[in-house]
Formats: structure tokens, sequence, C-alpha cells
């Protein structure tokens, strides 16, 4: 990626990574990646806004550079159906893409535990 580019595409607030992919709140505060949202949902059942500190029940993770919408409100979101180009996870409430999904977030989840040997 270009370094224009790179510019334009932002970084994330929490890890300062290319926001390649980023969270969109409800609130509007999405400049947190998927992989650090999923962090503070999944390890710490933090659903608040990293921001504003508002709990939201649903995010949407979708690409940067290519967003549906410009806002979490003009997500036709229909209790948790997005439409099938997305796969929403409830015990987070996070909706993703599946590509995405399948190719960045199942890995992280599939590591075992250290204390139980339990996989999520």
């Amino acid at each position: 990626m270009m370094e224009d580019e790179e510019e334009e595409v932002g970084h994330c607030l929490i890890c300062y990574d290319s926001l390649e992919h980023k969270t969109l709140y409800p609130c509007n505060h999405n400049d947190i990646c998927p992989v650090c949202t999923l962090r503070l949902r999944h390890l710490h059942k933090d659903k608040k806004c990293p921001i504003c500190k508002q709990e939201h029940e649903q995010v949407i993770c979708e690409e940067a550079t290519f967003q549906q919408h410009e806002s979490f409100a003009e997500y036709p979101i229909w209790g948790n159906e997005l439409g099938e180009d997305y796969l929403y996870k409830e015990a987070v409430g996070m909706f993703f893409r599946v590509d995405y999904y399948h190719r960045m977030i199942q890995p992280l989840l599939s590591f075992p535990c250290l204390e139980c040997d339990e996989f999520d």
C-alpha cells in the first residue's frame, strides 16, 4: 500500500494498525479495528465504545475503503440479520463480512484456553 493511501485509511486508535477494516459503532466513533473491538468484547466482556464509553449491543465490522454506508445507522439491520454477506456473532455482538470473518477472525477464536484447554 502506498503511503498516501495509508493516510486516507487511517489508523486504529488502540493498536495503531492501518484501518483497512474498521468497526462501525452506533455513536459514530469508527476509528477502531475489528481485532481490537473483538478483544474488548470477547476477552474483556466490554461492549462500550472505547472513545465515549456508550454501551452498544451491536457493531459492524467493515472494509474501510469499501463501506456500503457511511454510518452504522444506515445499515439495514433486522434483529441479528444484515444480509447474506454478513455473519453475526451474538456472543460479541459483532457483524462481520463472511470472507473477513473466516480469513481473519475465526483463526483468532480457535486458540485454546491455556488454563483449561477449552476452545471458545
